[in-house]
């Protein structure tokens, strides 16, 4: 078992899998040497995404002592995609943690994307729960410092949840439902709603409704102090909290007013983060 000082020694590999993007970071002493991205060619089917991750990860030759995975997907305990949505096809069933310890021989971990954004905010917060709004909805709950995960390693998933229309609300509540909603890309939903345009506020006050549904689960299930909204629609900052906030005022649950929510600072690499740092804190091997 490594102790916590030799491991802010090792050089770690830190990796985000995404439908779009694998962003990557080398840290060596808690120190970033080397971060980008590349087009992960998801898409295409879990054997290309491999290929292509394969691909990143043999670019740095110097070597690393460990990789951190934060990926798309339910992962479950043992780093196996448990599930993961047509955004990368014949990703469910994938064990990763698996493949990468035995193609690279060092210590791997694997976890959500939602959850290792929650782990980043570790330092600032210590009881919230983190949803990230995106193409589809997730989350994660710190409670007392440390990640809950719950009996299989994917709680937090309420995007499976039911929506208030009986869609999925990982379809319903997220930015990519938004925009299906309005008919244009989110970034014009809210620049038009903020210019007063009424039709694009009355629709984007329906998606903010089902967004409250998934953060009133959240409430009742974990009771946090605070709820964290993240992803690229946090950028919204006030303005979505304001709208989710009227939201709860329509809702008579002793709930809707039990707990403090902001918007996560906006970081592109925050999965990269939170993996090392979870890696960092967590991997006893």
């Amino acid at each position: 078992m490594r102790r916590n000082g030799e491991k802010d020694k090792m050089r770690l590999l830190g990796i985000d899998i995404g439908g779009t993007f694998i962003k990557y970071a080398l840290v060596s002493e808690n120190k970033v040497v080397d971060s980008g991205k590349k087009p992960s060619n998801a898409k295409f089917g879990a054997e290309k995404l491999l290929e292509t991750l394969f691909a990143v990860i043999d670019e740095f030759v110097c070597g690393f002592d460990g990789i951190a995975v934060s990926t798309a997907g339910v992962v479950g305990k043992n780093g196996e995609i448990v599930y993961a949505n047509d955004n990368i096809p014949r990703y469910t069933g994938v064990k990763l943690k698996e493949i990468l310890k035995n193609k690279y021989g060092v210590e791997v971990s694997v976890m959500n994307d939602a959850a290792a954004m929650a782990y980043s905010l570790k330092t600032e917060l210590n009881d919230y729960f983190f949803i990230a709004v995106g193409t589809g909805v997730a989350g994660g709950y710190v409670c007392g410092g440390k990640l809950f995960t719950g009996g299989g390693g994917f709680a937090g998933q309420l995007g499976y949840l039911t929506a208030l229309n009986g869609k999925r609300a990982d379809t319903e509540a997220s930015s990519k439902g938004l925009s299906e909603l309005c008919g244009k890309p989110c970034e014009e939903v809210f620049k038009d709603a903020k210019k007063g345009d009424e039709t694009t506020l009355l629709l984007l006050k329906k998606w903010a409704k089902e967004l409250y549904n998934v953060i009133k689960a959240a409430v009742v299930f974990y009771n946090p102090e605070t709820v964290v909204i993240g992803g690229g629609i946090s950028a919204q900052g006030d303005f979505l909290i304001n709208l989710v906030k009227a939201a709860a005022d329509e809702d008579e649950s002793p709930y809707s007013k039990s707990y403090k929510i902001i918007c996560a600072p906006s970081e592109n690499f925050q999965a990269v983060i939170g993996a090392i740092k979870y890696f960092t804190e967590n991997c006893d091997e």
